[in-house]
């Protein structure tokens, strides 16, 4: 299994203890974050690419950071730099904001 497959998985379960741990039904939090029940069920199963604006949405309705959703339960919080070598191990590059003003 590819890196960012496994990476997938762990989001998708994040998502579904962390709704659950809230008592959220996939009804709630797809109201939450303006999409149907159908892709919450379809992002807790991995079975659909989550765009980082929807990881965004969904963090801010389970009121934690986006760090939680990519923490692998067995392993500590990752720090920044790691996160970013993450993402870019998964073909996504993150834009400092930021510094284009």
């Amino acid at each position: 299994m590819l890196a960012y497959d496994y990476y997938c998985e762990v989001i998708a379960f994040n998502i579904k203890q962390l709704r659950e741990i809230k008592g959220l039904t996939q009804s709630d939090m797809a109201q939450c974050i303006g999409v149907s029940r159908k892709t919450i069920l379809d992002i807790e199963s991995n079975k659909t690419s989550l765009k980082v604006k929807t990881l965004l949405k969904i963090a801010d309705c389970l009121g934690c950071n986006v760090v939680e959703l990519l923490h692998e339960p067995s392993q500590p919080l990752l720090s920044g730099d790691k996160i970013v070598n993450m993402l870019s191990e998964g073909g996504i590059s993150l834009i400092d904001t930021k510094s284009e003003a």
